[in-house]
């Protein structure tokens, strides 16, 4: 996988994705495959769950996020995977929801690789609606029908043309949400009753954008590929800079200074956690003063850091809580009251563990083997095969 550092390859330190807090435990998905692992916060210990059943066991990035509404989970479609999955955690069932208009975009795209369909999603009046990423479309679920419906075609829009679109949204109203570009200097406020969209240029045209947060009636932007943040109303179209960092604060690439998942509003302040910035920030909004967040700067300067990848590659909040998924082999606590800093290593110890890994390992290959076969060629790609993955876990 070339866009993953070999950082994230060892066997038993997974990269998670789709962080999600469940009491004491923090679930994610292993980024190469079906793979649960959660993270006991009471024993410090990194588990292994088991496979996903709805999902192939060698597909890359399937799902990315996963958002929990009543009874349900929702995994949202990413690489790979053309289907809404949907778990009844009351039941204990599964349910696929073929998302038929993800296979006319890959025809359309003539085998080149799509970044990701969705990332984000909301929840309006039982309908789950998927934002798009690298998909051009807007879609719905409604979860009383089971309907399918297409809400809102990008590729129509003078947005058309980049390269992902939205990671994150934020609430306006009641009905109305808004999505900050990824690769554009524009805001889209979106009506999720109407199907409506207004699409608003904000700041310089080199402006990308990571997120959008609603602080009282005023907007805040954080810039994605400069050490900016924006303070915006929508309505007059009034726009504030702000660019004055801590000192000795830079960014490696102006691909992305701060993680898109990894932006939170607390008391008056937006904390951001890097991505390719060397430190960790936060920003008083009512003094508009930015400051070091002093405890993470050891994690944020480490020389071991792969300054091509992100810092914090995801994270998922809890109340005061910022859980965050650290490059170097860990996830950390931060308290946002305290901005005190717990480790929790992100290794796989546990022998129970790694048996029902291994074991669930070896059933699925032996679940692929053909039961007959007289090709030389496919027996000696299948003892390959065999060979590749039992020693991965006991040579």
């Amino acid at each position: 996988m070339k866009n993953i550092s070999i950082m994230y390859e060892g066997t038993n330190c997974p990269f998670l994705i789709a962080l999600h807090k469940k009491q004491n435990y923090i679930y994610g998905v292993n980024v190469y495959n079906n793979e649960v692992f959660y993270l006991d916060l009471t024993d410090r210990e990194l588990h292994y769950c088991g496979r996903l059943p709805v999902l192939s066991a060698w597909k890359e990035k399937p799902v990315h996020n996963i958002l929990i509404y009543q009874d349900f989970c929702f995994l949202i479609p990413f690489w790979n995977n053309t289907n809404l999955f949907i778990y009844d955690c009351k039941r204990s069932l599964w349910k696929k929801v073929p998302l038929i208009i993800l296979h006319e975009i890959e025809r359309s795209v003539r085998g080149e690789k799509i970044p990701g369909y969705y990332y984000g999603a909301c929840m309006y009046h039982d309908q789950l609606f998927m934002l798009p990423f690298g998909c051009r479309h807007l879609i719905k679920y409604n979860i009383l029908t089971g309907e399918v419906s297409d809400c809102a075609d990008f590729g129509n829009t003078l947005i058309k043309e980049d390269i992902v679109l939205f990671h994150k949204h934020e609430w306006i109203n009641t009905t109305c949400i808004a999505l900050s570009c990824l690769y554009s200097n524009h805001i889209v406020l979106f009506n999720l009753e109407t199907n409506e969209m207004d699409i608003k240029t904000v700041g310089c045209d080199d402006y990308r954008f990571s997120t959008i947060i609603k602080y009282g009636e005023i907007f805040w932007i954080v810039v994605k590929n400069k050490l900016i943040f924006l303070q915006w109303n929508p309505d007059t179209g009034y726009v504030k800079e702000f660019k004055a960092f801590p000192r000795g604060c830079m960014i490696v690439n102006d691909r992305h200074c701060f993680d898109e998942s990894n932006i939170y509003l607390y008391s008056d302040a937006l904390y951001c956690f890097p991505a390719a910035c060397n430190m960790a920030v936060k920003f008083d909004l009512k003094q508009e003063i930015a400051v070091e967040i002093q405890s993470l700067t050891y994690y944020c300067q480490d020389l071991r850091l792969d300054r091509e990848q992100s810092t914090f590659d995801g994270g998922v909040r809890d109340g005061e809580k910022v859980y965050l998924h650290y490059q170097l082999d860990k996830i950390l606590e931060f308290d946002l009251r305290t901005e005190s800093v717990q480790e929790y290593d992100r290794i796989l110890r546990s022998a129970v563990s790694r048996k029902k890994r291994w074991i669930d390992e070896f059933a699925h290959l032996l679940e692929s083997i053909p039961l007959k076969s007289n090709d030389k060629l496919d027996k000696k790609v299948t003892g390959e095969e065999i060979y590749d993955t039992v020693s991965k876990f006991v040579l």
